[in-house]
């Protein structure tokens, strides 16, 4: 991405919710935001804003000035496509759900500038922004974490590296249980790991708290994610 190409304009990053499409776009733009002249991440929460509110959010980490909610949409589309027009701009869209939300959001950029979506979806194929670009965007599935790595993260997410160890084989039993119940992902295996870490003794929590509350919880949250993709 931070290399000039202009047979690549950016990453679509798909896969199913809690996998780590968010972790993965947000580190990218930190790593190379400061290489553009300006960048801006926005993250759709579609049932806390607007599309007038997510467009004065890109207009003002892009620099500008001025922007209003109370500005016509059509305005503030026009005032995007002057402000990245000759510039390098890097652009994250987080969570895109609807061909409309690329189509408002993201103007025709200049070459040497790059996009990074996130969705659940592998293509959004009614988005007319998308159908003159898809050719220069990369499609990348996120993957499930492999076993080794899902302990891993459950592990350091509920302190379990650090000292504390499973007193029996019960409890053993019960981490590999609720490990597999999060299905690899990484969003329910850092809570569920969070809900159960050590206690100030370096001693696990009761076994009641493992098989009880905790395991059902992580298996909503992957019933959820699956459901979603």
């Amino acid at each position: 991405l931070a290399v000039p190409a202009p047979d690549c304009m950016g990453l679509w990053l798909y896969g199913c919710g809690g996998c780590g499409k968010t972790t993965l776009a947000t580190m990218l733009f930190n790593r190379l935001s400061t290489q553009f002249q300006h960048a801006a991440y926005i993250k759709l929460e579609h049932e806390q804003g607007t599309s007038i509110q997510h467009l004065v959010s890109l207009l003002e980490q892009l620099g500008a000035t001025s922007v209003r909610e109370s500005t016509p949409e059509p305005t503030l589309l026009l005032r995007l496509q002057e402000h990245v027009d000759n510039k390098h701009v890097l652009l994250v869209v987080d969570n895109v759900e609807i061909a409309g939300d690329l189509d408002k959001l993201l103007p025709a950029i200049a070459e040497g500038s790059r996009v990074i979506i996130t969705s659940r979806c592998e293509s959004l194929p009614d988005s007319e922004w998308l159908k003159k670009v898809r050719h220069k965007l990369h499609h990348y599935e996120v993957p499930m974490l492999s076993e080794d790595e899902a302990m891993q993260l459950f592990r350091h997410s509920a302190n379990l590296d650090g000292g504390c160890k499973m007193p029996n084989q019960e409890l053993d039993r019960a981490e590999t249980e609720l490990i597999g119940a999060c299905g690899g992902l990484p969003l329910a295996l850092q809570l569920a790991g969070a809900a159960i870490q050590c206690r100030d003794d370096n001693q696990p929590r009761p076994l009641s708290d493992w098989k009880v509350g905790l395991h059902h919880g992580a298996c909503k949250q992957v019933q959820t994610s699956i459901h979603s993709c």
